[in-house]
């Protein structure tokens, strides 16, 4: 963090001139001695950024050279220039709290889970497709989109610019996502369906409930790597609990999210029937996001204006537990391996949820180590 300051500094603070991107300032700062961009890419758009210097004169001279003037980097437009100081962030002393395996254990409404929803072979293929894929990089992680790309910067997705198509190894699991999902919207996720974990993968393959969060009333307000993807071997990540039985883990753990826009479909012939209040009964986008060791989720509730309904997401290659929060409440779930995460209602919209970022989490029945890299892959409808 940065505070602005009187006196000249080795950092310029930018501002003024609305959404910021690294290439922007990149070329604003071309050959003016720049050390370093500050710009949380994590949570775009930015609207200000911190740029350092070699030294207080670099500084000066890139400020006297810029300020009050159109920049062709900035398309036109004149930047804010402010002389910054770094300042200490406190840390806050957190407890972590230790990951429970079904989602009824976090009591948070409209959140399920689906141990093992693909098989061994369906994740190794998912994987293969992946790692031939092409990345995207971010700041802390990799992103690959299919389907249709979620914009970063405005936070929408733009139905007349499809991205790559979907991997067909991918098709069938969108079927099965189909299926769920009708299930759910004809009230097939109350507590009296609710499904063992040692039988959730059948039971999510044919369209059985999961095991579900319990409804409550509340009046509260509404709140990267390179190399190829292994998956786990048999009994080991894909278990997920206690460090021992992660000693073989994968050296990426990767996860698929599938994201259904809602454009397409309308009931015809040979067109997917609609899911009542759900749009289309195939979800048609693909996001892949790849972390490295250490590197979490930031805390979000995902976007409202660009997806609608549920949002489902796949873990691949490896374990992490997400943890969520509303107010002063929060609850830790794990997410192993081959399991399908799904939220809706107050889970999708009031719950903020994220992976913390480090290089470990805590389970009920002990520390479980995270692999060198891993990744998580969303499906908003």
């Amino acid at each position: 963090m940065f505070a602005h300051s009187q006196q000249a500094t080795a950092h310029v603070h930018v501002s003024g001139v609305g959404p910021l991107q690294r290439h922007q300032l990149d070329g604003l700062f071309q050959g003016l001695q720049l050390s370093e961009v500050h710009l949380d890419e994590e949570n775009l758009p930015a609207f200000y950024a911190v740029a350092s210097f070699q030294s207080v004169p670099a500084a000066e001279a890139a400020a006297s050279t810029l300020r009050g003037r159109p920049c062709a980097a900035l398309n036109g437009r004149t930047p804010d220039l402010r002389f910054a100081v770094p300042r200490p962030t406190p840390k806050k002393q957190v407890q972590q709290l230790a990951a429970v395996t079904t989602a009824e254990e976090t009591g948070v409404p409209g959140l399920a889970l689906y141990p093992d929803f693909i098989s061994e072979t369906e994740e190794q293929a998912l994987l293969d497709a992946v790692d031939g894929g092409q990345w995207e990089v971010l700041a802390r992680r990799r992103v690959q989109h299919y389907g249709f790309e979620f914009r970063y910067v405005t936070r929408d997705v733009d139905p007349g610019c499809p991205a790559a198509p979907m991997p067909q190894c991918v098709l069938p699991l969108l079927d099965r996502m189909a299926t769920l999902l009708m299930h759910r919207n004809r009230g097939g996720s109350g507590s009296d369906s609710r499904v063992p974990s040692s039988t959730s993968a059948a039971a999510a393959r044919d369209g059985q409930a999961p095991s579900a969060a319990s409804p409550q009333e509340e009046s509260e307000g509404m709140g990267t790597g390179t190399g190829p993807i292994s998956a786990p071997a048999e009994g080991t990540a894909s278990q997920a609990v206690g460090g021992a039985a992660m000693s073989q883990a994968p050296e990426l753990a990767a996860a698929v999210a599938v994201v259904g826009s809602g454009i397409r479909g309308s009931g015809n012939a040979g067109e997917p029937p609609r899911i009542p209040g759900a749009g289309p009964a195939r979800l048609d986008q693909l996001t892949v996001n790849e972390y490295g060791l250490g590197i979490g989720l930031s805390r979000h509730i995902d976007t409202h204006s660009a997806f609608t309904g549920a949002i489902l997401s796949l873990s691949l290659a490896g374990a992490a537990v997400m943890e969520f929060s509303r107010g002063s409440r929060r609850a830790a779930l794990l997410l192993p391996s081959r399991s399908l995460l799904v939220l809706d209602g107050e889970a999708r919209y009031a719950w903020s949820h994220y992976i913390p970022h480090r290089k470990s989490d805590m389970t009920c029945d002990g520390t479980l180590p995270r692999p060198k890299r891993r990744g998580w892959f969303k499906f908003p409808k």
